[in-house]
């Protein structure tokens, strides 16, 4: 139901369910339900909607739009280039902290005052197609992590890796990268990605880190 092939427009399933149900035998609505069924249940939060039903084109759109970070810097399209992303090890080498975050939005990652705050994530044995199914529908629409990094996010509480091996968990986020192309600074965390920039270049020249 969540395979991107699959999907059917959201107003569709909506007026069949008001059909279906009358407003007085409701006990929510089809978008407090969808949501409470494909994203809380898949991952811990209790995520409230700030968008209408009008605004979902389906449910793999539904779980992009309640991971969406807060607030977004999205730019038109610019030149495209290659963007180096360094990964949990290398950051934490350069004296960087990590933190588990406050917010149940996936995508809502924070940087400040050399702390990278990042949202709990629980993987499973659903994580990987749910996390691909959002790429490529991102991809349609609109750098290598390591086992240690792995352990590194458990460790501070960021991660819950149900699999078991943290060499799983790396895989299934180097497989979500191959053939993922970034849009210049045309994504989320390009503010963030730029200050952890600065920081590691600052580290570099003082011999923290390998460059």
């Amino acid at each position: 139901m969540i395979i991107l092939e699959n999907q059917l427009p959201f107003f569709v399933l909506e007026g069949l369910f008001n059909l279906a149900f009358p407003l007085s035998e409701r006990p929510r609505s089809f978008l407090m339900l969808s949501i409470w069924y494909f994203v809380d249940s898949a991952i811990v939060g209790n995520i409230k909607p700030s968008f209408p039903s009008s605004e979902v084109k389906h449910f793999v759109d539904l779980q992009r739009l309640c991971h969406l970070p807060s607030s977004l810097r999205l730019l038109p399209p610019v030149m495209v280039r290659y963007v180096l992303i360094h990964n949990a090890t290398e950051l934490n080498e350069a004296v960087m902290k990590f933190k588990n975050g406050s917010s149940n939005r996936l995508l809502d990652i924070t940087y400040a005052m050399g702390v990278l705050e990042i949202p709990h994530l629980i993987v499973f044995d659903a994580t990987d197609s749910l996390l691909r199914n959002l790429v490529v529908f991102e991809q349609i629409h609109y750098p290598f992590d390591t086992g240690k990094d792995v352990d590194l996010l458990v460790q501070n509480g960021i991660l819950d890796n149900f699999l078991g091996d943290s060499s799983a968990v790396t895989g299934l986020f180097n497989n979500l990268s191959k053939e993922v192309i970034i849009w210049g600074e045309n994504y989320y965390f390009y503010c963030i990605s730029e200050k952890i920039k600065c920081i590691l270049e600052g580290s570099q020249l003082e011999g923290n880190i390998k460059p």
